[in-house]
């Protein structure tokens, strides 16, 4: 099964110059038996004179488990690797500070992810490929796959700043 659509996501670019930079999130998502593989571009591009921070933030399946995650700017493609909290967080401020595009993504609340797209240069595109599994659980021999795209406010839940 394969699909295009532009996904909600809630995106804390507040100048208007910089709202446009999300171009919208592409993807494939495979079925294979009991298992669902979801692979997600989500697309940048940089129209403004200043280099750019972009923070996005979206949904993911709970029992989602991530597979891989690709930055393909400048027609090179890097590799991300999994790092323990404050190494992660060390290693994306020192890329900025070096005058690279890094991309750091971490689990919020159950089902919200956010990423971090930083020094994203005037003029430059950027996508990250998000990879990831889940499981679809056959009901009366059918299978059922539910591709998050909104987030919606948990009864209950504080007001989170990002």
């Amino acid at each position: 099964m394969k699909w295009f659509s532009a996904l909600s996501a809630r995106t804390q670019i507040n100048e208007a110059p910089h709202r446009n930079a999300f171009k919208g999130i592409d993807g494939v998502v495979t079925l294979n038996g009991p298992l669902a593989e979801v692979e997600l571009n989500f697309n940048y591009e940089n129209t403004g004179k200043a280099d750019l921070e972009l923070h996005l933030i979206f949904p993911m399946a709970v029992d989602a488990v991530l597979l891989g995650v690709d930055l393909k700017i400048k027609d090179e493609i890097l590799q991300g690797k999994i790092l323990a909290v404050d190494a992660a967080e060390q290693d994306y401020e020192d890329a900025i500070s070096d005058g690279n595009t890094p991309v750091l993504i971490e689990r919020l609340n159950g089902n919200e992810i956010r990423m971090q797209l930083g020094n994203l240069v005037p003029n430059e595109t950027a996508v990250v490929t998000l990879r990831y599994s889940q499981f679809v659980t056959p009901k009366s021999g059918t299978c059922k796959f539910t591709l998050p795209t909104t987030i919606a406010p948990r009864f209950g839940a504080q007001a989170t700043s990002y």
